[in-house]
């Protein structure tokens, strides 16, 4: 048991290091932001959209933004990518479009 949870968290560490070593080769623009700051004016709260296909770059703009909620799916892979989000400072909530994802979006 002890030695699982040292691999992952030795995992969560690579992933995340790889992670922002490929984050940093994008160049993100970002179109509109006039609409963001508005919501944050009004002390309201965004919600961001990345596709997996665009993961990577997702993360870069979205390091810059905080605090921020992101779902991950309740997957055994979700609970790895759960770690690496949890030591980027985000908070992750557990759903998917196909399994406990309107609830996770009620509770947060």
């Amino acid at each position: 048991m002890i030695k699982r949870l040292l691999e992952l968290q030795i995992f969560i560490y690579i992933g995340l290091l790889i992670v922002k070593i490929i984050s940093s080769t994008y160049t993100i623009r970002v179109i509109g932001t006039e609409i963001e700051k508005n919501i944050l004016k009004k002390k309201q709260v965004p919600i961001y959209a990345s596709w997996h296909q665009r993961f990577f770059p997702g993360i870069t703009l979205f390091a810059t933004r905080k605090p921020i909620s992101i779902m991950i799916s309740q997957s055994r892979d979700g609970e790895l990518i759960s770690g690496i989000v949890k030591r980027l400072g985000w908070h992750p909530v557990r759903g998917s479009s196909s399994r406990g994802g309107a609830s996770c979006i009620k509770r947060n």
